[in-house]
């Protein structure tokens, strides 16, 4: 089976496009722990999966707000240069701290394909969403 893999550790690739300033905000990208990793409980990983490299986190500590939302889409457009067709969704998570939300993965038409909510420890987690 022939796939596309995209690596965030240079920012965004082709096709993929950020949220903003406002409603719905923009995931920042990072390395190290996050801004609120001053605090006393540190929320943010040292590195990305597996243990080096960047990563793309929301910020759930102030001024952010219970139900802000956070948006990252993909126009599939990598994939048809490609010749290729979406059939799954793989990522790799870290939903640790107190403020965490909902982390969910939409479909082209809007459908919501897959979910996981609230604090899930420190570890990176694995999904993979048809």
């Amino acid at each position: 089976m022939t796939s596309a893999r995209f690596d965030f550790d240079g920012g965004l690739p082709a096709g993929w496009t950020n949220g903003g300033a406002s409603p719905p905000y923009a995931w920042s990208l990072g390395s190290g722990t996050t801004p609120s990793g001053s605090c006393e409980w540190i929320t943010g990983p040292a590195s990305g999966f597996g243990g080096s490299g960047s990563y793309l986190f929301a910020e759930a500590s102030s001024p952010r707000q219970s139900g802000d939302l956070f948006e990252l889409t993909y126009d599939g457009s990598a994939c048809a240069t490609l010749g290729l067709l979406i059939e799954s969704v793989e990522l790799q998570c870290r939903m640790y701290g107190h403020d965490i939300g909902v982390l969910t993965v939409v479909d082209a038409e809007g459908g919501e394909r897959w979910s996981l909510s609230g604090e899930q420890g420190s570890a990176w987690g694995n999904a993979s969403v048809e």
